[in-house]
């Protein structure tokens, strides 16, 4: 069956997408929930935003205040699905910038911070003139980008004139179809923007995602509630705290780099990877602490595919982070049991 006969048989133009005729006839858009006001047209007449475009076509719009096209939608939605299981609560406020988009969120015990990232300079297109505070159920996003195909090109805007409102498009070229989803923004969540301090962390670990996932599991099935880290030279030592009468000890050899930390010109630090191989005197040093098991469990359970680095340091936050791809990371700093 021609993709123009899949269209006659399933779909009506609307305004802003093309939609399943049975569904979707809402008029009204309350704060959180699709807009799907359909407009009839004649048969083949595509408003002019339905044209087919490439991230490399992509044509920036003056009258958005933001806008981004990626072809690597299912990243962005690998992102949402990590986001939506990690966070303690889904309304989230998503910062808006021109360097790119952040995500901060603390659980209610302030033990818990989850900070996300997203540059701007590495997506296909991105602009964003000003500061941009968005308000997000990511709960919702979620559902509106789960069925989304990896060969999709993901287009997402917010125009000048109504700032409250996020147009995300998905385009898929082999079929000529685009659909379009209307999120009213939810009013600026009361969590302000957090600023983590500067921390200095000599060395980091980096083991693979889905084997440490795996072992987490393991020992959450066998009871354990608080584990020990350990970081020693390139090697990984996870152990049962809590119950002596429960011996479990996991170890990984991981790839260890030696870091440095360094001052911005704007005040900020960062975390410099120092080229070659670990220097022997600075992973002599044992750092370890003591964490709570569950928080570590719900970070992991839906990680990457990719290797999962850890920062350890004596009496400072365990420190983990993947990539989300090549477009940013996702971090979780977990502070020690009190008492350890």
């Amino acid at each position: 069956m021609t993709n123009e006969r899949i269209r006659k048989l399933f779909y009506t133009t609307t305004d802003t997408t093309l939609y399943p005729m049975a569904r979707r006839k809402r008029t009204s858009s309350p704060s959180g929930v699709l807009s799907t006001k359909s407009i009839k047209r004649p048969k083949h007449e595509l408003p002019p935003q339905l044209n087919p475009i490439t991230p490399n076509e992509y044509k920036s719009d003056p009258t958005n205040v933001f806008e981004l096209c990626t072809a690597r939608a299912g990243v962005i939605k690998q992102w949402f699905d990590n986001l939506k299981h990690i966070l303690e609560k889904t309304d989230v406020n998503f910062v808006l910038t021109e360097e790119g988009i952040d995500v901060s969120h603390a659980d209610e015990s302030k033990n818990v911070v989850v900070v996300s990232k997203l540059f701007g300079k590495e997506f296909e297109f991105y602009r964003c003139d000003a500061r941009i505070s968005a308000g997000i159920d990511v709960g919702k996003i979620h559902r509106i980008v789960k069925f989304v195909q990896t060969n999709e090109v993901l287009t997402m805007q917010i125009h000048r004139d109504k700032p409250g409102t996020l147009v995300i498009s998905m385009f898929n070229e082999p079929t000529d179809c685009r659909t379009t989803y209307t999120y009213e923004l939810i009013e600026e969540v009361p969590d302000e923007e957090i600023q983590m301090p500067d921390f200095a962390f000599p060395r980091s670990v980096s083991v693979p995602s889905q084997h440490f996932q795996k072992k987490i599991q393991d020992m959450v099935s066998y009871g354990v509630e608080l584990v020990e880290f350990q970081s020693i030279r390139n090697m990984l030592i996870l152990r049962n705290y809590n119950s002596p009468n429960l011996p479990v000890e996991v170890s990984f050899k991981g790839k260890a780099r030696v870091l440095s930390h360094t001052v911005n010109d704007d005040g900020g630090s960062t975390l410099v990877e120092e080229s070659g191989d670990v220097d022997t005197d600075m992973t002599s040093e044992i750092y370890q602490g003591v964490f709570n098991l569950k928080h570590i469990g719900e970070f992991v359970k839906k990680g990457s595919n990719e290797d999962m680095t850890f920062f350890i340091r004596n009496d400072l936050p365990l420190l983990m982070q993947f990539n989300i791809s090549t477009l940013g990371y996702l971090r979780i700093f977990i502070m020690p049991v009190k008492g350890t």
